[in-house]
């Protein structure tokens, strides 16, 4: 584990190499904005990743110590049939807006018509326009987007973010490898190096934060 943990971070710094840089996320990271700054200096860590509706606080606590705040985690659900984009979507890209962060997104729900169940894949005709939609209007705020996956989400798998970014294909939007989310989703066996290696062109970030070994499928 830990030979992967460190080949994942030096992944990670490649994917970002215009500012490669290892970050605390708020899970851990509790603290009111100036505290949690103040912290993660004296901790050496480059800055936090955190949520939308504080990221405006927190970067301007986090860039008084020379730090960055890189991104804002938010869980979204889409439908098919909508129009426009859910009003927390927008909320949480103005959030964003003017700090530098990116906007980390969890898809959990996909509503398909009529109540259909089909393949994953086919959600993919509800997730890709309206995430082009999402990326156009964040484009405007100056905020890019990375699809991170999650456990029990719609989104659960990193090729699942991967395939949905390829399809949308524009430069502001990538994917994140979560490595305790690949963990959990599809155990230990199973090395990720040469998937993680295919998206570096569209990888923003890897986490590494709550990884831990053993029957990592059934673990809490």
């Amino acid at each position: 584990m830990r030979s992967l943990l460190v080949y994942l971070c030096t992944l990670g710094a490649l994917a970002a190499a215009d500012r490669p840089a290892f970050f605390a996320m708020d899970t851990a990271a509790k603290q009111a904005p100036a505290e949690c700054a103040e912290v993660l200096a004296e901790l050496g860590y480059a800055g936090l990743g955190g949520r939308p509706a504080t990221a405006k606080a927190h970067a301007s606590a986090l860039q008084a110590k020379g730090l960055i705040f890189f991104n804002g985690y938010h869980v979204a659900n889409f439908a098919y049939g909508e129009a426009q984009l859910p009003a927390d979507l927008t909320k949480a890209v103005d959030g964003l807006a003017g700090t530098g962060g990116t906007l980390w997104l969890a898809i959990n729900k996909v509503t398909l018509p009529l109540g259909l169940s089909m393949g994953p894949e086919y959600g993919d005709t509800v997730v890709v326009p309206q995430l082009r939609q999402l990326v156009a209007y964040a484009r405007t705020k100056g905020v890019k987007v990375s699809l991170y996956p999650h456990a029990g989400f719609w989104a659960a798998q990193f090729e699942t973010c991967v395939r949905v970014a390829s399809k949308v294909d524009d430069p502001n939007l990538g994917v994140t490898f979560n490595l305790c989310h690949w963990l959990k989703v599809e155990g230990s066996e199973r090395d990720p190096v040469p998937l993680i290696k295919e998206a570096l062109p569209r990888l923003n970030f890897i986490t590494i934060n709550g990884a831990d070994s053993g029957d990592t499928q059934n673990l809490g």
